[in-house]
């Protein structure tokens, strides 16, 4: 029988598909092993870049500091209750509403939001915490005016967070509502005893005016 020149026949197409895709299946193949390799490989190098930077921080600190501090996030931050307002004096200053931290608009405001914890309630005038705030600087009215700003932007601060009423605000007085926070220096005088673990001389140290405050709790710290 006589080829037809004219054109492929049918056979041979599918004599070049099957060719083709015994060539081609095991390069492809071939490909994705060789991207599931990387990916892992490269999720191998991320594990061990994160690992590397956990044993620096553990170089860097006593292993008893470390452990201590982890009791103590687990202690006061870690709760089903994810309302509760808490504040971390030990060490840097920081608030949480459950695990989540709160953030500032403006430093000063946060630095009047850890004096009144500090004054654990008590209440303090316009002009006292200008005194603090600003030390040196006079009170007049420019000072009163920065005053009720850093007052304002402190409420909206809180107020996105809906904790504005742990404020308590009257005539030229601020205060907290120390019975809707709960604060790792209120349970050391307590005598918690994760509180205790967890400080180390360090007391609010973003601030100059803690000082007197830290001193308190070293002595306490030495008597125990």
């Amino acid at each position: 029988m006589k080829r037809n020149n004219k054109g492929i026949s049918l056979i041979e197409i599918v004599v070049t598909v099957a060719v083709i895709a015994i060539v081609v299946v095991p390069l492809i193949s071939g490909f994705f092993t060789a991207m599931g390799i990387n990916s892992d490989s490269r999720r191998m190098q991320n594990a061990t870049n994160i690992a590397q930077d956990v044993m620096e921080v553990v170089k860097a600190k006593d292993i008893e500091h470390v452990l201590d501090e982890m009791v103590t996030d687990w202690r006061f931050f870690d709760t089903k209750d994810r309302n509760v307002v808490r504040a971390k004096t030990f060490g840097n200053f920081d608030v949480f509403v459950g695990d989540t931290l709160v953030t500032f608009e403006r430093e000063k405001s946060k630095e009047l939001l850890a004096y009144l914890i500090d004054r654990r309630g008590s209440s303090v005038t316009t002009e006292q915490i200008a005194v603090v705030l600003w030390e040196d600087e006079p009170y007049d009215r420019k000072m009163k005016n920065r005053v009720t700003m850093i007052i304002s932007s402190l409420r909206n601060s809180l107020r996105n967070m809906e904790i504005e009423d742990i404020l308590v605000k009257s005539w030229n007085h601020l205060a907290i509502d120390t019975s809707r926070i709960k604060c790792d220096s209120w349970e050391y005088e307590k005598g918690d005893t994760a509180a205790i673990n967890s400080f180390h001389g360090e007391y609010m140290v973003n601030y100059s005016w803690a000082e007197e405050t830290t001193g308190k709790y070293t002595q306490m710290e030495n008597k125990l």
